[in-house]
């Protein structure tokens, strides 16, 4: 099937809440056919099944490739969080935990971000979930690297949400509703009491 590509700007096109546009394309013929079969089944229309195609790539797997995601299915990452939920159970129950070992320069920053960034906005999207929040406390071992972890605040110039392109650009207001704050261990160690002579 030959589609040919527009040599000018696509055509906006009214639509219902959401700004449309008719733009030719040109696709592999089995690929055509595929969906077609897939907007039978469905009983939709074949523009339904390539929008939400389009949209699952430029939502989620181009962004994906950079970091070189893996997909999985929901019945594996049931399987792991029912056995992280027994294993935090029986070694310290009412505290769920994930602990993640990663080597010196993996880069745990971005890792942290990215974490903050789902977290968020799936809060934001889903406000009465108890699965997901947007408030994040981050313990750190030291100043130094307390410091460090500025870029992991939404407010901070040089953020990673932006900086690293974590999130696409209309998303970044979402990622500033997350309330985090960075301290230093130290904070949470009882203060020695000394006796001051009369």
């Amino acid at each position: 099937m030959s589609r040919a590509l527009p040599s000018k700007a696509p055509k906006v096109v009214p639509g219902k809440g959401t700004k449309t546009v008719t733009r030719t394309l040109r696709i592999d013929r089995d690929v055509d056919e595929k969906l077609a079969d897939i907007a039978s089944d469905g009983r939709v229309s074949m523009n339904q099944v390539a929008n939400k195609a389009l949209r699952r790539y430029v939502e989620w797997e181009a962004n994906a490739e950079k970091f070189g995601t893996v997909t999985t299915s929901a019945s594996t990452v049931k399987k792991f969080l029912d056995y992280l939920k027994s294993a935090n159970e029986q070694a310290n129950p009412e505290l769920f935990r994930i602990a993640l070992k990663l080597a010196t320069g993996a880069d745990k920053t971005t890792v942290i971000a990215m974490l903050i960034a789902w977290q968020t906005l799936n809060a934001v999207r889903r406000p009465s979930s108890k699965t997901f929040t947007r408030g994040f406390l981050i313990c750190t071992p030291g100043i130094t690297i307390r410091d460090r972890l500025r870029v992991i605040l939404p407010s901070d110039p040089d953020n990673y949400y932006k900086y690293r392109e974590l999130v696409p650009p209309d998303l970044l207001t979402e990622i500033a509703r997350a309330k985090i704050v960075i301290t230093n261990y130290h904070s949470f160690k009882l203060r020695e009491r000394l006796e001051v002579s009369k």
